[in-house]
């Protein structure tokens, strides 16, 4: 079991990333996120949320999956 008062460093600032940390931040944890790229982006991506992530988003906060599946 990890205690909430370790440090954890999330390497990447992409979607996951950041949600992760957002995640972690409410549960009281100390995260470092580390982006490489000097910005952020601003063009357009596809975006693909497998099963396991919609389940992950689920239990993070089960409002946000169902605006996912409305926006469609």
């Amino acid at each position: 079991m990890v205690s909430p008062q370790s440090r954890i460093g999330i390497i990447g600032a992409g979607s996951s990333g950041v949600y992760l940390a957002i995640l972690l931040i409410q549960q009281g944890f100390q995260v470092d996120l580390f982006e490489k790229a000097p910005h952020a982006r601003t063009d357009g991506c596809g975006i693909l949320i497998v099963q396991a992530g919609m389940q992950a988003l689920h239990q993070g906060n089960p409002q946000i999956t169902e605006k996912i599946i409305n926006s469609g």
